[in-house]
């Protein structure tokens, strides 16, 4: 047991996760480079099923004290989104747990025959993370706020700007890492997004209106 929490301790010490809450080593950074899909329930757009694919960027520098700075990036079929942010996180043993918060915007376009719109807002994402290894991946659960401080919406020749803070809903995420070599890994896992449907642009015409649960699936690299 005492080696099994040595050899936690050593992994979460060095660069190379994409979620897990504690930070590269000073002046060390990671790349994470992956793929998803959202599945939209009936309920969100047109009653009927919607898979949204999308790639994402995550990056992560150590600053020291357990402390690292954060950039990250979506990029999903007509909707994008660019954050950055910083976090803590602390180990103890095999357990660490950690906070974040990233600010940043996201924006989007919708072109058909007949039909013009674009969107963009600022997001802002605070959250924490807890992980814990089990034998040689490392799970980590994060759970973020999806808070929006304003946003603009443009449909043809009408846009609606809305102004103030406003909750969205929230992330709920299960991202297992495992080690490949001495710097880097392999990441996969899946979250639950609960959020209004006019959260993104695609949920903008949603004939819903309570928050609603979908799921995200992911994989990816960490250099």
């Amino acid at each position: 047991m005492a080696a099994s929490f040595a050899s936690a301790a050593e992994h979460t010490a060095r660069p190379g996760f994409a979620a897990h809450p504690v930070a590269p080593e000073f002046g060390q950074w990671t790349l994470a480079l992956g793929l998803g899909v959202d599945v939209l329930p009936r309920r969100l757009v047109e009653s009927e099923w919607r898979q949204l694919p999308h790639a994402w960027v995550r990056s992560r520098a150590g600053a020291g004290k357990g402390w690292y700075l954060s950039g990250r990036a979506n990029v999903v079929i007509i909707d994008d989104q660019f954050q950055l942010g910083a976090g803590w996180g602390q180990a103890y043993g095999g357990f660490a747990w950690g906070l974040h918060d990233h600010v940043g915007v996201t924006w989007g376009t919708v072109g058909v025959e007949g039909f013009d719109a674009t969107a963009w807002a600022l997001a802002h994402s605070p959250g924490f993370s807890v992980a814990y290894p089990l034998r040689a991946v490392q799970s980590t659960l994060t759970v973020e706020a999806l808070i929006l401080h304003a946003r603009h919406i443009t449909v043809g020749e009408v846009s609606l700007t809305q102004k103030g803070i406003s909750l969205q809903g929230a992330s709920f995420a299960l991202t297992f890492e495992s080690p490949v070599g001495s710097r880097n890994a392999i990441f996969y896992g899946l979250a639950a997004i609960y959020a209004k449907p006019d959260y993104q642009l695609w949920l903008a015409f949603s004939d819903a209106e309570a928050r609603q649960l979908y799921p995200r699936f992911f994989v990816g690299y960490v250099f």
